[in-house]
Formats: C-alpha cells, structure tokens, sequence
C-alpha cells in the first residue's frame, strides 16, 4: 500500500501545462514499428488521449517517448503534458527494482545522447488522468 502522505507530498508539484514539442528533449531511442502502431490508433481517433511526463527543469520527456514522435509525424504544434521535478518520481532501470540516476539522464538529454530503448524506468505514484483533445487543435495551440 502507498502511504498517502508520501504521494500528496510528491504529486504536490506536478502542473498540467500544454507545451510546445520543439521544447522536450527526449532521452531514449525508440521502437519505429511501436510508433508507427500509435500512430495508427491515435490517427484512427483523430484525439489525443495521454499527456507525456517531462521534467520541469530542462523539458525531459520523462514517459511519452513514442507518444513525442507521433506529434512530430503529425505536425503537432503543441501537447498536453504533466510537468514535475525529478525529486517527484523515482526512477529505475527498466526491468529491475536498480535505482537509476535522474544526473545522468539529464546530462545525456541535455547532450542529445539518447539511452537504448527501455534503459529506464519512471514511476510516478499516483495514477494520471488521461485527457481528451482533438488532434487539430494540438496544432494550432500556443503552449503557456
């Protein structure tokens, strides 16, 4: 069970804002097959359904990897993204309980050294809404 306390003391800085995706700065590779899938879906929808997990400080795309590289195919302008510091999360490498260093991801962000696919592991402790916004107008939004 999670202890309440903790998580509305970690959630407390996390902000919904609508952001440009020239801004994020991804820090994994992806999967091509895997994005070309959701873009499939979400062009099926013609809705953009969950927002992408960046770091408040640099724009790290923290979860959303696949979901960033969809918007640039699509010519997104803009997305709905969920923004909190790396001290609000914990992160793991993936597939292990292994703590993983939130430095070394910003540093390779910052240099534009993607990790392998799935290096890493975010785990935000508390469930995230999804949203419902149409596709065109994540185009013409101006993020704030």
């Amino acid at each position: 069970m999670i202890d309440q306390e903790y998580t509305r003391r970690k959630m407390y800085n996390m902000k919904f804002k609508m952001l440009n995706i020239s801004l994020l700065k991804p820090h994994e590779e992806i999967k091509l097959d895997r994005a070309k899938q959701l873009y499939a879906e979400i062009k099926q929808t013609n809705i953009w359904t969950t927002p992408i997990l960046v770091d408040s400080e640099f724009l790290i795309v923290m979860d959303g990897h696949h979901r960033l590289k969809v918007a640039q195919l699509l010519e997104l302008n803009s997305l709905p993204c969920f923004v909190l510091p790396y001290s609000s999360i914990d992160v793991y490498k993936c597939g292990t309980n292994i703590p993983f260093s939130s430095e070394l991801i910003i540093e390779k962000a910052l240099n534009n050294e993607l990790f392998p696919y799935k290096t890493t592991r975010h785990i935000v402790r508390h469930p995230l809404p999804n949203i419902s916004i149409a596709l065109d107008a994540l185009k013409i939004f101006e993020s704030f």
